[in-house]
């Protein structure tokens, strides 16, 4: 049997009875089937109608940070008539017939995302992508407090969860900027913890970035807070001890006033600064270590917050 068809040239010999042919073009087109045996040949005609097929085709981001809305941008054509569209998005059978749907995924891993695109004449065609929703932290808020063991106008920051319970989770890097100059603290992990030194009171702003070390996808929450030391108790001068004076080698510093911190410097006879820190309250006092210095007088002043106190040492 030999198979003419209008958008071709050539004949095609074809013994199966049943075959299928991809036509050119539209519009109307002629097939012609032609049989003989050795003594006889016999022909049909027909016309067939051809309608447009659409293409159908979309635009959508290869990788998605779960939580994110993932938008599709159709690009399908037709050249004649309207489409209507099915999106099959690959989670739970979830399936859309917007023109260009947005989505976003209850679970991370590969999605296959399929579009069929339908004309008003009963065609179709179909395109088929993957994406990929990649891991995001799902500990994005934080708590602040004054930390003056750390700092003398010291603040510390640690995530928090939706129960407010205090820690990070893993493969994950916590970072608080303080807003607007965006000094920085970074810290990692579930016992993540940021400090930083804010250098006086006042009121302060500070967001915190929590990023998936492995996808680098993010998070953010920005908070306020305010330091005030002032509301900090004070010690009085009486209530501060330092002995033994003259000292050789230890220096123990003491005192009986509910303050947890203070911030003290040694210097010597010309003002210079040999050294400088913070003690911490303790039952039996703090030793400084003082071997180091030479001989002679200094003078240690102590900074409690309302008021400084400066006394005179020898070192033997």
């Amino acid at each position: 049997m030999m198979w003419s068809f209008s958008d071709t040239a050539t004949s095609l010999n074809i013994k199966d009875s049943v075959f299928s042919h991809t036509f050119k073009k539209t519009g109307f087109n002629k097939i012609k089937l032609t049989s003989n045996n050795e003594q006889c040949t016999s022909s049909l005609e027909k016309i067939v109608w051809v309608n447009h097929s659409p293409v159908a085709n979309y635009n959508v981001k290869s990788t998605i940070c779960f939580g994110n809305q993932i938008d599709f941008q159709n690009l399908s054509k037709n050249d004649s008539g309207s489409l209507k569209y099915v999106w099959y998005l690959g989670e739970n059978n979830k399936v859309s017939t917007d023109t260009n749907p947005k989505y976003v995924y209850a679970s991370v891993g590969t999605k296959q995302i399929k579009l069929i695109a339908k004309n008003n004449f009963g065609c179709n065609d179909t395109l088929q992508k993957s994406i990929q929703v990649l891991a995001s932290p799902s500990i994005c808020d934080f708590v602040g407090k004054p930390d003056y063991a750390t700092y003398y106008y010291g603040y510390k920051f640690n995530p928090i969860d939706q129960n407010q319970t205090i820690g990070g989770e893993a493969n994950t890097k916590y970072t608080w900027y303080n807003i607007p100059n965006l000094d920085s603290t970074s810290s990692t992990g579930v016992n993540a913890v940021g400090i930083m030194n804010l250098k006086k009171d006042g009121n302060f702003t500070f967001r915190m970035v929590a990023s998936n070390i492995q996808t680098q996808c993010s998070c953010q929450t920005t908070k306020s807070f305010v330091l005030n030391r002032l509301n900090t108790k004070s010690i009085t001068k009486t209530e501060l001890q330092v002995f033994p004076n003259p000292v050789i080698d230890y220096l123990t510093i003491k005192w009986d006033a509910e303050v947890e911190l203070i911030h003290f410097e040694v210097t010597n006879i010309t003002g210079g600064i040999v050294k400088s820190g913070y003690a911490r309250k303790l039952e039996n006092g703090i030793k400084l270590d003082v071997q180091d210095l030479k001989s002679g007088t200094y003078l240690i002043k102590f900074n409690s917050q309302v008021e400084e106190y400066r006394i005179r040492i020898e070192k033997l």
